[in-house]
């Protein structure tokens, strides 16, 4: 898919806008849930195994799932950029858009190591506020429809919240002092996903994925394979890379973000063509289709 190929009429705000968005939510949770129920066994062969408290497994699992995710996903992207690997997936560039410098490139795998080690601590409190509202480690795994449910509410939550966050930190007042760190990456790779100022990892990136879950006391198995796929979407979101059928339309959507520093503040339209914040994206759409009419003719 390339951006030609995409649709340069803004869609229409009614009944079947708002009925696609809600199915749309729907489709990740259901793919999760479907695994997730049939992991029993195997949940209770890991804990059978574990030899010391539920707590450092929350910490140990956390931590393992985001640094095994971070260094492979990204490593293997890396070295499908610098190997021409995917080329034929690859983003078109246009000029002025270099791919990012090696100095930059270390400067994140640093960074989020560096966090990874020194924040390992502080997922002991996490793991202590989802207790506190009936999250636990042991037991059989939920049913597949709370499981559904939960992940359903967590995916639509952070599907509003970034949105909310994210378009106030390109307001004056954060963009300068917090959100430029993330915009130092013009040419998306999936590590710059995570390249950015501690606060917004925190207000924009943290919150929004665990905060939901937690409310909602969700059984440890259920964080773990959620926290799982918010990193692998985040990591494609940014490789720069189109992988058929995964994320395709919301890669695209979100490297124009990053390519022109203006609009689609959502994971995808809906919240900006609701509020109105992706007119450039539907202007740059119409460009392209109007460069390719005038080459035909």
């Amino acid at each position: 898919m390339s951006y030609r190929e995409i649709s340069p009429q803004k869609p229409t705000i009614d009944t079947y806008f708002f009925l696609k968005q809600i199915a749309t939510l729907a489709i990740v949770p259901c793919i999760l849930s479907l695994i997730l129920v049939n992991l029993t066994p195997v949940w209770t062969y890991i804990l059978d195994l574990w030899p010391y408290d539920h707590a450092t497994f929350f910490v140990v699992g956390t931590i393992g799932i985001h640094a095994v995710l971070y260094y492979g996903i990204n490593g293997f992207f890396l070295l499908a950029h610098y190997q021409g690997w995917l080329k034929r997936f690859q983003i078109e560039r246009g000029k002025g858009q270099p791919f990012p410098e090696r100095k930059l490139i270390v400067k994140s795998v640093v960074n989020v190591t560096v966090q990874l080690i020194v924040f390992s601590p502080l997922m002991f409190p996490l793991y202590w506020f989802f207790t506190k509202f009936g999250s636990v480690v042991e037991g059989p795994l939920p049913s597949m429809w709370t499981i559904f449910s939960q992940l359903y509410i967590a995916n639509a939550f952070l599907d509003i919240s970034f949105y909310i966050t994210h378009r106030m930190l390109h307001s004056p007042m954060f963009y300068q002092r917090v959100h430029k760190v993330h915009h130092e990456y013009r040419w998306t790779i999936s590590i710059a996903s995570e390249h950015a100022h501690w606060f917004e990892s925190i207000i924009s990136n943290q919150i929004p994925t665990f905060l939901a879950l937690a409310l909602m006391g969700t059984h440890i198995s259920i964080w773990f394979v959620w926290l799982a796929w918010r990193l692998f979407q985040t990591f494609i979101t940014h490789s720069g890379f189109q992988l058929p059928y995964i994320h395709e339309t919301e890669t695209l959507y979100h490297d124009f973000h990053h390519t022109h520093n203006i609009g689609n503040y959502g994971d995808n339209e809906f919240w900006d063509v609701l509020f109105g914040t992706n007119e450039a994206w539907y202007k740059f759409l119409r460009r392209k289709h109007q460069e390719d009419n005038d080459k035909i003719d």
